[in-house]
C-alpha cells in the first residue's frame, strides 16, 4: 500500500473506534448526527461521499499502486436466498 494512503485507513479506523458505538435511542439516530457532524469538520484530504452515512463505506486498495478509496459496502454484499425449511 501507498503510504500517502495510509490517512484512508486511519480515518476509517477513527470513524468506527469513535462512532461504531453508537445507535439509536430516544428517536435520536446518533449514528447519523456523528456521520454529519464529521462530514461538515473533517476537511482533509480524505473525504467520504456525499450519499448516505460515513458508516456505509470501506476502505478499497486498488491496483499495484495501492490506491485507496471508499466503497459502499453494498457492492461488496452478495445477495443469497435463504430457505430455512431446506435440509
Amino acid at each position: 500500500m501507498n503510504p500517502s494512503n495510509l490517512e484512508y485507513v486511519f480515518v476509517y479506523a477513527a470513524v468506527w473506534g469513535i462512532g461504531g458505538c453508537l445507535a439509536e435511542k430516544d428517536g435520536i439516530d446518533f449514528r447519523k448526527d456523528f456521520s454529519n457532524w464529521w462530514k461538515s469538520n473533517w476537511k482533509t484530504q480524505v473525504k467520504f461521499p456525499s450519499k448516505g452515512t460515513i458508516f456505509d463505506y470501506y476502505v478499497e486498495v486498488t491496483g499495484e499502486g495501492g490506491t485507496c478509496k471508499f466503497t459502499e459496502w453494498n457492492n461488496k454484499l452478495v445477495q443469497i436466498e435463504f430457505d430455512p425449511l431446506s435440509g
